[in-house]
């Protein structure tokens, strides 16, 4: 195992065949137990000063190169933080929603990486960071630090991408010499579960147990056009197309505008908002003003809703929805729903304001039993029996397989099982029919 004892550089004269002292700068290496040289810098015939001065100069960058740091330049790691987050995160860099986070998400950070570091070096005096201090042991302690406190894989991973972007920023404003966390890997994290509504008549119940015309309108924005709720209560009158029957709006996340179909219901709600607004309590309809004419739904000054409000919430609990689905659940479901029903997913990336079509089938290529059965129909080499055989799909939501159906769905001796009992026959290479064998699997 390689010695962890450094470098060291020494200076070393010899005379040349006509005389003159050569000087050179050989490095020092202990390596398994043994001590190897190699000419590290051929200086030449020189003087013997010059040869001493840059010999100093020398061992000074050896150290500096070792400790991953430029001569002259020491920086704490806090003010890397801070000049990151105004020079990279700050727009038209990144929007301001993201850098309110960042800024929210450096927090803890500071305040782990003082509790790291108490740990490593106890009896330190001076408590500042240095950036070049910032290595993989480091991180890896932040880790166990977190871990110990309770957070989720998901956020310290959050956390230790802030802390890479800030040490590439360090390496781009020349306080560092090489990037440091090239072997650093952030830790195993589960795909989260997102709630949406694969129902559909679970939809019309959530809209149907709505009372206010308001929150109604603002829950069919979210099912049918994909909106998130900032969009939603942010929504102007000059994007909402009535004519061409299209929704141009602004996506603060994705930093780009994005055109979405409206509906023949959609647009019969829309039409008299053009003129008229809600009141606060969002059933009365009063003319707009002229500050008014900005935001779909806002006050009476003009500014638009902050809040969502509490209309999901009282819709989910009278429609007698307990499990957890919130406001952006509606997103979830519009998307899901569509990429189901076999639309392109470069349209529905679109529609999402999505940069790659990736982002869209990672997070919204929901699988439901209805969609695997369709899928596995279209099986190319799958051999059915002739007309007596019925859809998988059908047989299996149908009311006879629960009631008169065996554990795995099959049961020969009567009811609809019996269609599934042929389904799964197929003709054999001799001829004649053979049966498989009714398992799990099967």
């Amino acid at each position: 195992q390689r010695s962890v004892l450094p470098m060291r550089l020494k200076l070393r004269g010899k005379k040349n065949l006509h005389g003159q002292k050569v000087w050179s700068i050989y490095a020092v290496d202990h390596a398994f137990g043994t001590r190897r040289e190699k000419l590290y810098k051929s200086l030449g015939p020189v003087p013997k000063a010059l040869a001493v001065k840059i010999f100093e100069q020398s061992k000074i960058s050896t150290v500096c190169n070792e400790e991953n740091i430029r001569q002259n330049v020491d920086v704490p790691f806090e003010q890397v933080c801070d000049e990151y987050l105004e020079r990279k995160c700050r727009p038209p860099h990144k929007v301001q929603a993201t850098y309110k986070m960042n800024v929210v998400t450096f927090r803890p950070i500071k305040r782990v990486m003082q509790k790291v570091f108490d740990k490593f070096q106890p009896y330190r005096t001076n408590k500042t960071i240095w950036i070049h201090a910032v290595t993989i042991p480091v991180l890896d302690g932040y880790k166990v630090t977190r871990k110990e406190e309770g957070v989720s894989n998901r956020t310290i991973n959050i956390e230790l991408n802030l802390i890479r972007c800030a040490i590439k920023y360090a390496l781009e404003a020349n306080y560092l010499i090489r990037f440091p966390l090239l072997q650093f890997k952030n830790l195993p994290e589960e795909q989260p579960k997102r709630a949406w509504c694969e129902d559909i008549a679970e939809i019309d119940r959530l809209i149907a147990a709505v009372d206010c015309p308001q929150t109604k309108l603002k829950l069919k924005l979210g099912f049918e056009a994909g909106l998130r709720r900032s969009e939603i209560l942010r929504l102007k009158l000059e994007n909402i197309d009535l004519e061409r029957r299209l929704f141009t709006v602004y996506g603060e996340k994705e930093n780009r505008f994005k055109e979405i179909p409206i509906g023949e219901e959609m647009a019969t709600l829309l039409n008299p908002l053009m003129t008229m607004r809600y009141e606060k309590d969002g059933y009365k309809l009063h003319p707009r003003t002229g500050h008014q004419k900005v935001y779909l739904f806002c006050h009476e000054n003009g500014e638009p809703f902050k809040s969502f409000g509490t209309g999901w919430y009282k819709a989910k609990k009278t429609a007698g929805i307990t499990r957890k689905l919130g406001p952006h659940s509606m997103r979830h479901t519009f998307a899901s729903h569509l990429l189901q029903g076999g639309a392109n997913p470069v349209d529905v990336s679109k529609m999402l304001g999505h940069a790659k079509v990736s982002t869209t089938l990672d997070i919204y290529g929901h699988s439901s039993r209805e969609g695997r059965l369709k899928a596995f129909e279209k099986l190319p080499y799958l051999r059915r029996a002739p007309a007596q055989v019925i859809p998988l799909r059908k047989v299996v939501n149908g009311p006879d397989f629960s009631e008169r159906g065996s554990k795995w769905g099959v049961n020969p001796n009567g009811g609809s099982a019996e269609n599934v009992f042929n389904y799964l026959k197929f003709f054999g290479a001799g001829g004649g029919n053979r049966t498989l064998t009714l398992s799990l699997g099967s």
